[in-house]
């Protein structure tokens, strides 16, 4: 707690504590955004803890763990700005919302960022860059824990630090929302790959499926959105190993994906494709927490 309130206060460091906005609230998720005391080195896969007491003397002293989805750097490459994905339930994330009908500022306590980086046993998350083929799965909010990887790795290829040729993300949208909580990254991000190595796939479940061409967005339109639900045995099928012969299927989907990309990777283990199942995983009734979803 001393240590959240140092950071948080800005002690010693002259400046105001963290700033907290809600920039975006829709039907099923809520984004923030929070101006930190002091610049951050982030990393992928990282979180925060979190606690706004102007949302009610209830949250004084909670703590809320949220996995950071996206971040601003200043010119020494350190984070000046974070930005959450929050999922809508009860109580502090429904307060969250509620406030970003009248005002939606805060001041906030914030203690992180936590976390090292991971791909697998003893793995950390520049080892993602020596896989020829990543292919991201994700459905929902899961979009904002596979976003930092792809900001990293494309860092990584322009600094020539990584060997992968192809990054394909295959984003299922579950809930009305979804789509404008994070386009606008996936639009940076595209517009940012002068490599061309992103691949960008978008099914939109709430929309009946149709044998028109995908709608495209982004950079030279290289953001394909279709209607209806994916086909993850075609997806992983032409997943195709790069030079270097390895895939890795990075996942943060709801339960059901989950188990079926599971049993297609099991089935292809012979042609040096290998799971990641991110640190958060969209919340269910079952779950009783989430990174994302406190």
């Amino acid at each position: 707690m001393f240590r959240l309130l140092l950071q948080s206060l800005g002690i010693g460091t002259g400046k105001k504590p963290a700033n907290l906005e809600v920039v975006f609230e829709g039907p099923g998720l809520v984004r923030v955004r929070i101006g930190l005391p002091r610049p951050w080195r982030i990393r992928a896969g990282q979180r925060i803890q979190l606690s706004v007491p102007g949302i009610g003397l209830f949250y004084l002293f909670q703590l809320h763990p949220f996995a950071i989805s996206w971040w601003q750097n200043d010119d020494a490459g350190k984070a000046t700005f974070i930005y959450l994905l929050i999922g809508k339930r009860s109580g502090f994330t429904q307060k969250l919302a509620d406030g970003a009908k009248s005002n939606g500022k805060y001041k906030a306590w914030i203690d992180g960022p936590y976390g090292v980086p991971s791909v697998g046993p003893g793995m950390d998350s520049e080892n993602m860059g020596d896989y020829g083929r990543i292919l991201m799965v994700a459905t929902g909010i899961g979009i904002a824990a596979q976003l930092p990887y792809i900001k990293e790795l494309l860092e990584g290829y322009r600094n020539k630090s990584i060997r992968t040729q192809e990054i394909s993300i295959i984003w299922q949208l579950d809930e009305e929302g979804d789509w404008e909580g994070a386009h606008d990254w996936l639009q940076e991000l595209v517009e940012g790959d002068g490599g061309f190595l992103l691949n960008v796939i978008v099914y939109d479940t709430l929309e009946p499926i149709s044998s028109e061409k995908p709608s495209r967005f982004g950079e030279h339109d290289l953001i394909k959105v279709y209607s209806g639900f994916p086909s993850w045995e075609e997806q992983l099928l032409s997943a195709k190993p790069g030079e270097n012969g390895r895939t890795l299927v990075a996942v943060s989907a709801k339960f059901s994906v989950r188990r079926k990309i599971r049993e297609l990777v099991r089935a292809n283990i012979r042609q040096n494709v290998e799971l990641f199942e991110q640190e958060f995983q969209p919340w269910t009734r079952s779950r009783l927490w989430s990174y994302l979803t406190p």
